[in-house]
């Protein structure tokens, strides 16, 4: 039987059963048929395909060369930021941005923009090289009626 304090508890018909007390390690513990524990792995790191830590996500529409930011998140461990813009109205010229730092989160040193055209749908995926990261949106001169934005680190 796994640890009822496990974040997740997985056993399998043939006596394997995986359980993680924390979001990233899980241990592998082999039991006999009674339950009985035999064996286990130590706790290792739990990497899962599509794992990724939001990073920013609005419906809520802008003005005139408003500014949407995203939080500041740390993006360490992960590989990619990415992301979907749409708005009916242009963003400013490279209004997108994905601005990352290394060792505070003050100081965004990094940054790669990108310009959105009207109603068109513009993803983006940028390489990770600092430790933490947020995504920055400046509204062209005329207000919106539709805005979307969602930024995930994976």
């Amino acid at each position: 039987m796994p640890d009822p304090s496990a974040y997740f508890a997985l056993v399998r018909p043939d006596g394997v059963s995986l359980a993680s007390t924390t979001a990233d390690a899980v241990k592998v513990t082999l039991n006999d048929s009674a339950g009985t524990p035999i064996g286990a792995l130590a706790a290792v790191p739990w990497f899962t395909r599509g794992a990724s830590v939001q990073i920013g996500t609005s419906n809520s529409t802008l003005g005139a060369s408003s500014t949407y930011t995203s939080g500041v998140v740390s993006v360490e461990g992960y590989s990619r930021i990415v992301g979907i813009a749409y708005a009916d109205q242009p963003s400013a010229a490279s209004g997108l941005s994905v601005q990352q730092a290394s060792r505070d989160t003050t100081n965004f040193d990094y940054s790669e923009t990108f310009s959105v055209t009207a109603a068109v749908a513009l993803p983006f995926s940028v390489e990770t090289v600092g430790q933490y990261a947020k995504v920055q949106f400046i509204n062209g001169s005329t207000a919106q009626d539709t805005f979307r934005i969602r930024s995930y680190a994976r």
